[in-house]
């Protein structure tokens, strides 16, 4: 079978990457460029966060676009787990955390901004927030004017968590 693949050539001219899906992966009403996932199984993606609460804040989601978690197949469900299970050290390790926060908010009245299941993955450090609890109250107000990356700055850290996942 014909495979396309698309170069794909970044701002700075410092990156180039080989796309096997041009048109990225559907994340509710948007669309994640495969450049800022960097990992992926048969049934999940995981991707850099364009506006992360703390450094390395990334999320899983399935490949198959659900709003709840009610709506997951049990195989989705486990998958999104083992997604996190296998990233979660990666990350924890590589931003030099002392914890993680792993966060899924289900459904609008939870604070979910993007009606699609993801799960939220981000390395914690003592005093990254001065109440420990307030990462929960920022996931509610994701939308509140903080500045968004750059897709070279996203696709920089999957290029770079891509090849810690794959030591």
């Amino acid at each position: 079978a014909f495979k396309l693949q698309l170069l794909l050539f970044l701002p700075s001219d410092r990156r180039r990457r080989v796309m096997t899906n041009p048109l990225g992966f559907r994340f509710g009403q948007h669309v994640i460029p495969e450049m800022q996932v960097f990992f992926q199984t048969a049934l999940s993606y995981a991707f850099t966060n364009i506006k992360p609460l703390v450094p390395g804040h990334i999320l899983v989601s399935p490949k198959r676009v659900v709003c709840r978690v009610a709506e997951l197949t049990p195989q989705e469900a486990a998958d999104l787990m083992v997604c996190a299970h296998r990233i979660a050290p990666i990350l924890q390790k590589a931003y030099d955390a002392t914890s993680l926060t792993i966060a899924v908010q289900d459904g609008k009245d939870a604070g979910q901004s993007v009606a699609h299941v993801h799960m939220h993955v981000m390395p914690r450090k003592v005093g990254d927030f001065s109440n420990n609890d307030d990462v929960y109250h920022k996931l509610e107000k994701e939308d509140d004017g903080g500045r968004l990356r750059s897709l070279e700055e996203m696709v920089i850290e999957a290029e770079h968590l891509e090849k810690l996942l794959v030591q």
